[in-house]
């Protein structure tokens, strides 16, 4: 008996298929092994990390154990990249199998691709493993080091810091202090409205050459009233120019665009997405999900040309594949996310809609990359007055720096107009646009006009504009930023997302993320004292971690280095005074013992307050609910007067609740809703 494990029990019927009778597929549900919770479980100078099989995975590794002295060879199959290399050295570990043992990969589901990987076994890549055991170790050093050292800090117990999340958290948080920086500018512009041959068209007066870099904007409305009366008299072409333009298609998704292209068009969040996305792969029905790759393989363009020649609509297909650059740092380990079959369009199936809304999506993005670009034909149009402007007899008080803008002025002024028309669809036949981009461009019309005449306008508009403030981060847009950032990789992204909400650092409120009190603080405490918090610290770390894994670097080397800094930085942390660190939550006096303040803390059923005292040898065991992030007010015990109201469930009646004192049993105070 042949013995395949994989992460995941949903593959195991399909593959078992594949392979026949004299296999046997099982799983280990993921990792198996882990660092002790409760102890770093990593120390200087060797930094060889403690490890202990998760109490959750007892039992199966105890199956596994048994079978694999069953089994004549062992196969592991776990996924194909660096974390899917450690499970399998950590199954490896753990099973201590003098079995022939083989390492086998496969980036699709399918018979084809499972058979194939079989006949190219490997031994266990070390260097990924290293790779990837110095960042789990790395993630344990900083936060178990830092976490105590800031709830120190910030007097607040439950605080963490990580070596990504908090610099990723850094980016909502300068973000924020960006828009609150921000001091909008009110200028003006001028718009003439015409319609010629039945096609309404638009010019803008060009202000550009008019203004300086110190002075970009027209500040004064009279200027612009000026230039709208001259406008209003017709404005002549002197230059029109047509041209063809194409729009290449969009790459085929990768880990990051997916989850850009989830957020934006089906509105899901990066943790849904991946794990619909998880679950299409061990359906068999996409490639493997986490990539870096934007390109597809050979056999990926062979079929979707043969699914293309078969609906005839092969005369859209590009006439050489079309190929990507991988951002700067991308393993590339395996091709960008595709169908496995292209001739499933839909994956109904699956009884789960998100999942289909999803797999469109792919399957749209990876047939749309390999069409023809979409061609435009764009047009632009640049007018000017029919009489220079003067404007020697007044005075315009509020352009201090004004001599550059009204000597360039007292001349004709220029208005431009720009169109564009799509003449060939391409890749647009099945995605309108880029599905990675927030905001869908509108194409603006205009019609042949002919040089040196005048055009004269239905209406003339002053328009008020206003500079705007840099926009909050959406799920996609922060996303583009940790990508482009190089913080942390495509596969933790959700996690840094949801730890970020979940320890109530931001709040994310109309798909935009704002910083919490707390978060701000705690960007406050760590930047300029940990390096860790400087964006090119964070991507040379995530530098020298694939160095390990190219073998370029030694896992030790790594480690002990970044390890070293961050004592340095802690001690001086440590030793530093910080102000303006308190928290709102060590302000509010515990109303019953009047020494103690009340402390926000995170419980199992949400956050709560506590009274400090409760552990400082004073006993004192108030508490009160959590009211937007303040203590909801507790009322006094109106038997005996010293205790406080607790609010308790029923548990005969659903939805239902009930008072007593919290001095019970010494006081039986009840009420009833």
């Amino acid at each position: 008996m042949k013995l395949l494990i994989v992460e995941s029990p949903a593959k195991t019927k399909k593959i078992a298929h594949y392979l026949g009778k004299d296999w046997r597929v099982e799983a280990s549900f993921g990792h198996i092994r882990d660092m002790p919770v409760k102890e770093i479980g990593v120390t200087a100078p060797d930094y060889q990390p403690v490890y202990e099989v998760s109490e959750s995975k007892k039992n199966q590794v105890a199956r596994l154990k048994a079978l694999a002295k069953e089994a004549d060879e062992i196969w592991l199959a776990t996924d194909p990249d660096r974390e899917g290399e450690v499970i399998a050295w950590h199954l490896n570990e753990v099973l201590k199998s003098k079995k022939p043992t083989y390492r086998v990969t496969f980036n699709e589901i399918t018979e084809t691709a499972v058979k194939k990987a079989i006949q190219n076994s490997r031994n266990i890549d070390i260097n990924l493993v290293k790779a990837q055991e110095g960042r789990r170790v790395l993630d344990r050093l900083y936060g178990y080091k830092l976490s105590p050292a800031l709830a120190e800090k910030l007097d607040r117990w439950g605080v963490s810091a990580g070596r990504v999340q908090s610099v990723a958290l850094r980016l909502i948080v300068d973000r924020e202090q960006s828009i609150h920086d921000f001091k909008i500018t009110k200028h003006f512009g001028v718009t003439a409205n015409f319609e010629t041959d039945g096609i309404a068209w638009q010019a803008k007066w060009k202000t550009k050459d008019l203004v300086s870099e110190d002075n970009p904007y027209i500040l004064d409305k009279r200027i612009a009233e000026k230039v709208q009366q001259a406008a209003k008299e017709g404005l002549i072409l002197i230059d029109f120019e047509e041209k063809e333009q194409s729009r290449k298609a969009p790459a085929p998704l990768i880990t990051s665009t997916l989850q850009q292209a989830a957020a934006n068009k089906l509105n899901m969040s990066v943790g849904d997405t991946m794990k619909a996305a998880q679950k299409l792969f061990e359906a068999g029905l996409i490639t493997y999900m986490r990539t870096d790759n934007p390109n597809l393989s050979d056999d990926a363009i062979a079929a979707i040309k043969i699914f293309m020649t078969s609906v005839n609509q092969e005369e859209h297909l590009s006439d050489k594949p079309n190929t990507w650059k991988a951002k700067d740092g991308a393993q590339e380990a395996h091709e960008a996310i595709r169908p496995t079959d292209f001739k499933v369009r839909e994956a109904t199936n699956l009884g789960d809609e998100a999942a289909n809304r999803l797999y469109k999506v792919i399957w749209r993005a990876a047939i749309a990359s390999q069409m023809k670009p979409a061609r435009y034909k764009v047009r632009t149009a640049t007018l000017k007055t029919l009489k220079e402007i003067d404007l020697h007899s007044e005075t315009y008080a509020s352009f201090d720096a004004s001599s550059k803008t009204l000597n360039a002025i007292q001349a004709y002024a220029l208005f431009e107009a720009k169109g564009s028309e799509r003449i060939y669809a391409g890749w647009q036949m099945l995605m309108q646009d880029d599905y990675t981009n927030e905001d869908s461009e509108t194409a603006e019309t205009l019609p042949m006009l002919s040089k040196n005449e005048t055009y004269h306008p239905n209406d003339t508009q002053v328009i008020e504009l206003e500079t705007r403030p840099p926009k909050r981060y959406s799920e996609t847009s922060l996303v583009k930023a940790l990508e482009k950032e190089s913080i942390g990789r495509p596969s933790t992204y959700a996690s840094i997302i949801e730890t970020l909400k979940k320890r109530e650092y931001v709040i994310l409120q109309k798909k935009v993320f704002t910083p919490t009190e707390l978060g701000v603080k705690i960007v406050k405490a760590l930047i300029n004292r940990f390096d860790m918090m400087e964006l090119a610290y964070t991507a040379q770390m995530e530098e020298q971690l694939d160095a390990i894994a190219h073998g370029s670097a030694t896992y030790l080397e790594v480690v002990s280095h970044y390890d070293n800094e961050l004592e340095k930085q802690l001690k001086s942390f440590q030793q530093s005074t910080i102000s303006g660190l308190s928290i709102e939550t060590a302000q509010h006096t515990c109303p019953k013992c009047k020494t103690g303040n009340l402390k926000r803390l995170k419980g199992k059923n949400g956050a709560f307050w506590a009274c400090s005292n409760y552990d400082s040898g004073k006993g004192c065991a108030y508490t009160a609910p959590d009211n937007k992030g303040k203590p909801e007010e507790r009322q006094k015990c109106p038997k005996c007067k010293d205790g406080f109201l607790v609010k308790r469930p029923s548990k005969k009646k659903p939805n239902k609740f009930w008072y007593g004192c919290d001095q019970y049993p010494q006081c039986d105070y009840k009420s009833f809703d």
